[in-house]
């Protein structure tokens, strides 16, 4: 054998255990991020009707025996409102979208994409604190009430008629 051939086999040697420790490094990473996942999440998709009225945000984010989670969450909800710079008189229709876009990116781990796909518990959170926000404000007097649509247009229709009874 010439000292070519014992390079190339030595080579072929040293190739062989690289490919086996790169095969041995992949499957003990692909099982630490199997270990690292945890336990598969239960998907809990958004119930129909109205939170707070038809159901209760609590129950059914599966919090209803865990408080201090659930405090937790809504106090990261609004901690993340008041950081965006969101406007609490505004009510949750009027708030820009790249504010909510921020109030979504800071919220609380549980709120994950894998449980919460359309984030909903984040959107019923926001809303019930930017409402509870605005009633307090009205019952101390600093704001007044949301006017309805039809309370709008009649103050603006008895703006736009003529005074007939001035001397003009």
């Amino acid at each position: 054998m010439t000292p070519e051939q014992s390079e190339i086999e030595h080579l072929r040697a040293e190739l062989e255990q690289v490919r086996q420790a790169a095969a041995q490094a992949s499957s003990q990473a692909q099982a630490a991020a199997q270990a690292q996942a945890g336990p598969p999440v239960t998907v809990i998709p958004r119930p129909p009707g109205e939170a707070g009225r038809d159901w209760n945000i609590q129950e059914k984010m599966g919090l209803d025996n865990n408080n201090s989670l659930y405090r937790d969450i809504a106090r990261s909800v609004r901690n993340a409102a008041i950081q965006a710079g969101i406007d609490l008189n505004l009510s949750f229709r009027q708030v820009p979208v790249d504010k909510l876009a921020n109030v979504y990116k800071k919220i609380h781990e549980y709120l994950d994409k894998r449980r919460f796909p359309t984030d909903w518990p984040t959107c019923e959170l926001l809303k019930q604190f930017l409402k509870n926000h605005h009633k307090h404000e009205c019952k101390t007097g600093r704001l007044e009430p949301y006017k309805r649509a039809s309370q709008i247009h009649r103050t603006q229709a008895r703006s736009s008629l003529p005074n007939i009874d001035s001397d003009d």
